[in-house]
Order: C-alpha cells, then sequence, then structure tokens
C-alpha cells in the first residue's frame, strides 16, 4: 500500500491479490452515515491489471507515478 498528496487530495493506491492495482481518492470529510459505503463519485477508484508476482507498489512525490515490483525484481 503506497500514499500519494496530489492537487491538496491524499490517494492510496494498492496492489490486491488478483493481480490488479487499485487507486482512489480518500474522502476529506466525515460521512453523514458511516454505516453505508462511501459513494463511488468520491473516491474516484480506478483499477488497472498488472503482471503476476506483482507484490509492492511505490509513489513518488515529485512526479506523482507509480512504480509496482513483484517477484521478477524489475521496476516497472
Amino acid at each position: 500500500m503506497s500514499f500519494l498528496f496530489k492537487d491538496n487530495v491524499f490517494w492510496v493506491a494498492a496492489v490486491l491479490s488478483n493481480n490488479l492495482i487499485q487507486v482512489c481518492k480518500l474522502p476529506s470529510e466525515r460521512q453523514e452515515n458511516r454505516f453505508a459505503p462511501i459513494p463511488e463519485k468520491q473516491t474516484e477508484t480506478s483499477y488497472r491489471k498488472v503482471d503476476p508476482g506483482t507484490n509492492l507498489i511505490m509513489t513518488t512525490r515529485m512526479t506523482t507515478r507509480i512504480y509496482v515490483t513483484g517477484e521478477d525484481k524489475f521496476l516497472k
């Protein structure tokens, strides 16, 4: 899991167990009903397929790029 601050918004990125990367925006204000799921329009979640064996994700503050690596030891 990696965190990124871009355009005054916090984003979180994670490698999922099914060879996907999930990136979503963290809400900045408190929800009215905390038992209800956060709406998709507030989180702007996106997914991307990655190579099997990918298990580490990194972000950079300067370029806001996402890098992944895994069993093959290549930084992509």
